[in-house]
C-alpha cells in the first residue's frame, strides 16, 4: 500500500519557481546611510539659551529619517526624502535651554518596517551659561586688522582713520576691543558666527605715532579668553604745507575713490625731475610760442637769438644751394620757423662751450642725415649727392587718397596707442594714415602725438590732421623736435655734440663713443650698427661722406680721433649715461600702511607708456588714471 504525501502551497510555489529557472525574491535589510555631521556653530551661549542644530551629509547613501540627540535621548525626529546619493541637511531649532553642558548627536537612518539602518555623526558639546563648573571659555579665532594708511598730516584736514577688522573662521568670539598704544579706547559686543568682523573710527589731534592692535574675546563672570591681531602704526604729521614726496596722503572720498592735494603731486614730481641730467633735458627741449616762431623772417630784426646765429652761418642763398633738389615746401623761413621752436638748437652757452662751434656742427651732422633719409641719392645727377638732401616731403609711394601706407594698426580704440593718442578718421570713417612726412620722415601716431603735445600741447591737431607735418613749418621742425629730444635709452643728438652727454664705461664697453657715429647709432642703431664683420654698411658710409660735404661747407673741422661711423658700435641700453628713464607707469610696489596696500605713486619706466615725465601735468594724469584719484588745490 502507497502512501501519498502532501506537499504545502508555500512548497508547490518553491517548486514551480525552480522548475522555470527563476531566482526567489530575497528580502534585504535596510542600507546604512552615510554619516551625517553637525554643522558648525557656536559653542557657547547664555541662558537662556536659543539656537539652531544644523547637520549635512554631503554625499552618499541617503536616509530616510533623522533624530537630534541630546545628552543620549532623542528629542527630535523627522522624515526625509532619499534623493540617490545626493547630498541631505535638515535643521532644528531648540528653545530656553537652561545653564548647562549639553552634547548633541544626529542619527540619520533607514527605516522598513521593523528594521532600521543608522549611521551617527560625531558628538557636538554646547556650554549654556557658566556651567556647574564655571564652564570652560575656548580662545576665538586670530583677528586680522585691516591695513591703515600711515602716514597722516594735520596740514591736510582731520586725520580720522577708520580701524577695521575681520576674522574670516575658527571658534567665535563675543566681544572685541580696539587697543592704542596698549591701552583699550572701544569695545562691542558682538554676535556669534564663523566670519566675524568690526570697525571703529578714531580721532587722532596730535602729532606722533598710533599703535593699533585688536583683541577678539570669549568672557564671562570669572575670566576672558582672548587672541590678538599684528599690531599696525599711524603716523601722524603736520607738514604745514610741506608735504613728504615719498609718502603721499590719500583722503576717502565719500561714495569711493580719493583725494590727494597738488602740493602732494607737485612734491613727488618734483623728485622725480631734480637730477641734473633731467634739468639739463628739460632745458634743452624748451620751445617758445607759435605766435612767436610764425613771426620769424629772414633778416627780421627781432628773430630770437638761435635764429640770427643760424643765419649768420647759413643765409637763404647758401640754403638753395645746399639742397639744390629739394621740395618746394622745404623753404628756408620754414627752417629759421622751426629752429626758433626750440630754444637750445644753436642756443648761447654761457658756460664756456662755444655756441657758433655747436651750432656749426649740430648744422652739418642734421644736415648729413637729412641728406639720407630725404634724398634723392642719384649718382648721374648733375647736383653732388650731398647736396640732394630734403628731396622727399611724403614717404616715397604713399598719398591721402591712395591705397596703403594707412601705418594706423595702433589707431585701434582696442589698443593702448590708440587710447592715448586717438586717430582722426575720415568722412568715410577710415582713420588718418600716418605714414612718413617731413624731413624726419615722422610716421604713426604714437609719434605723431607726442609731437603734436610739443609744438600745440595738444596731442589732436597732428592726429586729426597729420599732412599738417608735410604742408607747413612742421615738416622740418619734426626733424628739430628729433634732434633734440632723447631717446631712452639713447640721448639726443644735441647732447652727443655739445659735450652734455659722456660716454660711461659701459657705453665705452661697447664701442659707444660721442661723434657722428653716435648720432647714426641714436637714429638707425639696430639696422646700420654692430655688424657681424665690423664693416659700415651703405647706409652708414653715405652718412658719413655726407657729413664730411656737410662739415666742410660749414667749416666744421672733424678730429682726427673722432668714430664716424657705427660698425663697431653696441645699442645704447639702459646701463649707459644716456639711460634717462621719462615715462611713467604706476607703482605696484606694496604699501601697508596705506589704502589697500597701494603706492598711490607713478614711477619712470623704460619702455613708452602713455604719460611722460617731459610733458607738463602728465605725472598727475598718471597716478589720476592707476589711482582713481582727484587732486585738489
Amino acid at each position: 500500500m502507497k502512501i501519498k504525501h502532501s506537499i504545502s502551497c508555500a512548497a508547490a510555489l518553491a517548486c514551480a519557481i525552480l522548475s522555470y529557472g527563476i531566482s526567489p525574491t530575497v528580502f534585504a535589510s535596510p542600507a546604512t546611510p552615510q554619516a551625517p555631521s553637525i554643522a558648525w556653530m557656536p559653542t557657547q551661549y547664555e541662558a537662556p539659551a536659543k539656537f539652531t542644530i544644523t547637520w549635512n551629509m554631503w554625499w552618499g547613501t541617503n536616509g530616510n529619517h533623522w533624530r537630534l540627540i541630546q545628552n543620549g535621548k532623542v528629542v527630535h525626529s523627522a522624515s526625509l526624502t532619499p534623493n540617490g546619493q545626493s547630498a541631505q541637511t535638515a535643521s532644528f531649532q531648540l528653545s530656553d535651554l537652561s545653564e548647562g553642558s549639553y552634547a548633541f548627536a544626529v542619527s540619520l537612518c533607514n527605516l522598513e518596517g521593523k528594521d532600521e539602518a543608522c549611521a551617527n555623526s560625531a558628538n557636538k558639546t554646547i556650554q549654556v551659561g557658566a556651567g556647574s563648573g564655571g564652564g570652560e571659555l575656548k580662545k576665538p579665532g586670530t583677528p586680522t586688522l585691516d591695513n591703515i594708511q600711515g602716514n597722516l598730516d594735520l596740514s591736510v584736514g582731520e586725520v580720522s582713520p577708520e580701524i577695521k577688522w575681520n576674522k574670516w573662521s575658527g571658534e567665535s568670539g563675543s566681544i572685541w576691543h580696539l587697543n592704542q598704544n596698549g591701552i583699550r579706547v572701544f569695545s562691542e559686543n558682538i554676535a556669534a558666527a564663523s566670519a566675524q568682523s568690526g570697525s571703529h573710527k578714531t580721532n587722532l589731534t596730535s602729532i606722533g605715532d598710533y599703535l593699533f592692535k585688536i583683541e577678539l574675546c570669549n568672557k564671562n563672570d570669572q575670566q576672558e579668553v582672548c587672541s590678538a591681531s599684528d599690531s599696525k602704526t599711524v603716523t601722524v604729521i603736520k607738514s604745514a604745507g610741506n608735504p613728504n614726496p615719498d609718502k603721499p596722503n590719500p583722503v576717502p572720498k565719500p561714495g569711493g575713490g580719493y583725494t590727494l592735494t597738488q602740493a602732494e603731486i607737485d612734491a613727488m614730481e618734483a623728485q622725480l625731475t631734480s637730477s641734473e641730467q633731467f634739468q639739463l633735458v628739460k632745458g634743452s627741449i624748451e620751445t617758445r610760442a607759435n605766435t612767436e616762431v610764425e613771426a620769424v623772417l629772414p633778416g627780421r630784426v627781432n628773430n630770437p637769438e638761435n635764429v640770427k646765429r643760424v643765419e649768420a652761418i647759413l643765409n637763404e642763398s647758401q640754403w638753395n644751394y645746399t639742397f639744390a633738389e629739394r621740395h618746394g615746401d622745404y623753404s628756408y623761413t620754414r627752417f629759421l620757423r622751426a629752429v626758433a621752436k626750440f630754444k637750445a638748437f644753436c642756443g648761447t652757452y654761457t658756460d664756456g662751450r662755444d655756441s657758433e662751434a655747436i651750432c656749426r656742427k649740430s648744422l652739418a651732422t642734421m644736415f648729413a642725415h637729412f641728406t639720407q633719409e630725404t634724398g634723392g641719392h642719384n649718382p648721374n645727377s648733375s647736383i653732388e649727392e650731398w647736396r640732394q638732401g630734403l628731396v622727399h616731403l611724403r614717404e616715397l609711394g604713399c598719398s591721402e587718397e591712395g591705397p596703403g601706407c594707412e601705418y594706423n594698426a595702433e589707431c585701434s580704440p582696442t589698443t593702448w596707442q590708440g587710447q592715448t593718442w586717438p586717430c582722426g578718421k575720415n568722412s568715410d570713417g577710415s582713420f588718418k594714415k600716418f605714414f612718413g612726412r617731413g624731413a624726419k620722415q615722422l610716421s604713426y601716431n604714437y609719434n605723431y602725438g607726442p609731437f603734436s603735445q610739443a609744438m600745440f600741447a595738444d596731442t589732436s591737431v597732428l592726429l586729426k590732421d597729420p599732412d599738417r607735418v608735410a604742408r607747413t613749418w612742421l615738416n622740418l621742425a619734426s626733424a628739430v623736435f628729433f634732434f633734440v629730444y632723447p631717446q631712452p635709452p639713447k640721448p639726443s643728438m644735441l647732447h652727443v655734440i655739445d659735450g652734455t652727454w659722456q660716454p660711461n664705461e659701459h657705453d665705452l664697453s661697447l664701442g659707444i663713443t660721442a661723434g657722428f657715429g653716435a648720432t647714426t647709432n641714436i637714429i638707425n642703431g639696430g639696422i646700420e650698427c654692430n655688424t657681424a664683420n665690423g664693416e659700415e654698411k651703405a647706409q652708414s658710409l653715405n652718412r658719413i661722406a655726407y657729413y664730411k660735404e656737410h662739415a666742410a661747407a660749414l667749416k666744421v673741422p672733424i678730429a682726427d680721433n673722432e668714430v664716424l661711423g657705427c660698425a663697431n658700435q653696441g645699442r645704447f641700453d639702459t646701463e649707459g649715461a644716456g639711460a634717462m628713464l621719462i615715462s611713467l607707469d604706476q607703482d605696484w610696489s606694496y604699501h601697508a600702511d596705506m589704502p589697500e596696500g597701494k603706492s598711490f605713486m607713478c614711477k619712470t619706466v623704460g619702455y613708452q607708456t602713455a604719460y611722460s615725465l617731459l610733458i607738463p601735468g602728465d605725472y598727475q594724469k598718471c597716478v589720476e588714471k592707476h589711482f582713481d584719484v582727484e587732486v585738489l588745490e
